[in-house]
């Protein structure tokens, strides 16, 4: 085990002054309500899936901000189907939700349907004096599926501006095709068209299948993801037929690029072909046609010293974990994409309950056997170059069974990189939602746009769109 304040040395840099930073820049922020837009690419509802809205209304201040009554968050959801058409919610979609109070809205109900598909865009504003940054919004919002024999949550795609206008590659890491099927719904939550193109590349980054896209306002469309065939409904989507093909049975990137100005959003599906298991996940966006630099040819400084510019971490690591009957194990999927240098560097590492370093590449021997493919293990360390990924099995990995933690991946270039969390595959699933409806109505009309100037949402509050620069 690498003694915590000699491993925190070893990878301190710039990390650490940003980080100091933006703390900083957070207590000296105007305390003003933000409006931010979220959204939900794959509304379902028919005989074997079913998805809801969970709203959560965290962004009050302090410890003991949930006890004040005006600490509230107004929702308002635009509902769309598959063609881009609106559907009429009871209460015009608009719902105002006090502090701390989850709560669960079926959109078959709110919408006295019960086969449909599409999206959904979610406007969120906090009542005045609670959080002053939109990005504290970011878990203001879940979608929550049901099927036959499982249930995840996920948690809707922030949309600011910076995010929804631009020339982008969206991407993410997937799981090997072998052992789950996948698809992904493509979402145009504007009011203009988004076109752009589509595909999947192996974990060395080679291209396997590419096609174009083109979606009108508001439209929904699915795909399967192993050779990017459209498909018709969220049930053929989602029905397991075999891996056809065979360069991404071990698994590779989603890249998604705009040519339009719109910027579309994603949802991407798995199934375990064997066993029940089902999750939700969504790519992220990072800005396309950036000059990239050359690769530096080692990430070390002085004393082998890791200066981390970026850090990305996931507390589910789970080794042979047993609850009940239960067994939790993770298999990390990290990727890369198009970014400032021409090859990200990554230094992964376990932590254990209490904090401790309990295994970190670079101090393993037997690192580049824990890194799939191994090619992409170099001197201790992950490198990746653009649109390639890599696994990491906690079975491979020195810790004892039953081993709960932490894993993360200090990160150069300053980077944002996608991690494809924690892949469990569970025996049986424990649900344990809490649903409380605590939603009152709100008044009719339409939030405010968030590119309009500021307007009353309601007697108490006026909101802004923000957004951190």
């Amino acid at each position: 085990m690498l003694h915590r304040r000699t491993f925190i040395a070893s990878i301190a840099g710039p990390l650490l002054t940003t980080a100091a930073r933006s703390a900083e820049a957070a207590t000296t922020a105007p305390a003003q309500p933000c409006t931010l837009d979220i959204a939900a690419p794959l509304i379902v509802k028919d005989q074997t899936l079913s998805t809801s809205l969970l709203f959560t209304a965290t962004c009050f201040p302090g410890a003991d901000g949930f006890r004040q009554s005006s600490n509230a968050t107004d929702y308002q959801i635009l509902l769309y189907d598959n063609k881009g058409k609106e559907i009429p919610l009871d209460q015009h979609g608009k719902f105002e939700i006090s502090a701390m109070r989850p709560t669960l809205l079926d959109l078959g109900q709110l919408s006295g349907r019960d086969n449909f598909f599409g999206g959904a865009s979610i406007r969120v504003t906090p009542s005045p004096n609670q959080m002053p940054r939109a990005g504290d919004l970011f878990s203001a919002g879940f979608v929550r599926w049901d099927l036959p024999a499982n249930f995840d949550n996920i948690h809707a795609h922030p949309a600011a501006p910076q995010q929804s206008i631009g020339r982008f590659n969206y991407s993410m890491p997937f799981p090997a095709l072998d052992e789950y099927h996948a698809a992904f719904s493509l979402f145009n939550p504007g009011d203009d068209p988004s076109w752009g193109n589509v595909r999947v590349v192996d974990r060395m980054g080679k291209t396997i299948a590419k096609r174009n896209y083109n979606l009108n306002p508001h439209q929904t469309l699915l795909f399967n993801l192993s050779d990017l065939k459209p498909v018709a409904t969220p049930a053929e989507a989602l029905a397991i037929a075999p891996n056809s093909t065979a360069a991404l049975r071990d698994g590779g990137t989603l890249v998604i690029r705009n040519d339009s100005d719109r910027v579309p959003f994603a949802y991407v599906m798995m199934k375990g072909r064997t066993g029940d298991s089902f999750t939700a996940e969504h790519p992220l966006h990072f800005q396309a046609d950036t000059p990239v630099k050359p690769a530096r040819a080692t990430p070390y400084g002085p004393n082998r010293s890791f200066p981390a510019q970026a850090m990305v971490y996931t507390p589910m690591l789970f080794k042979g974990v047993q609850i009940g009957e239960l067994k939790l194990e993770s298999r990390m999927y990290l990727s890369a994409s198009r970014w400032s240098e021409e090859a990200l560097w990554m230094l992964p590492f376990a932590t254990d309950a209490q904090g401790h370093i309990a295994w970190v590449s670079n101090h393993d021997d037997k690192a580049q056997d824990r890194i799939a493919p191994s090619a992409l293990a170099v001197d201790g360390a992950v490198r990746l170059t653009e649109f390639q990924s890599c696994r990491i099995d906690s079975a491979t990995l020195p810790l004892p069974v039953g081993f709960a933690g932490g894993f993360g991946a200090a990160c150069i270039p300053k980077t944002g990189p996608s991690i494809g969390g924690a892949s469990l595959s569970p025996t049986s699933v424990l649900e344990g939602l809490w649903r409380n409806p605590t939603a009152r109505p709100k008044p009719e009309g339409r939030l405010p746009a968030t590119t309009s100037s500021p307007e009353p949402t309601s007697s108490k509050a006026s909101a802004t769109a923000c957004w951190p620069s």
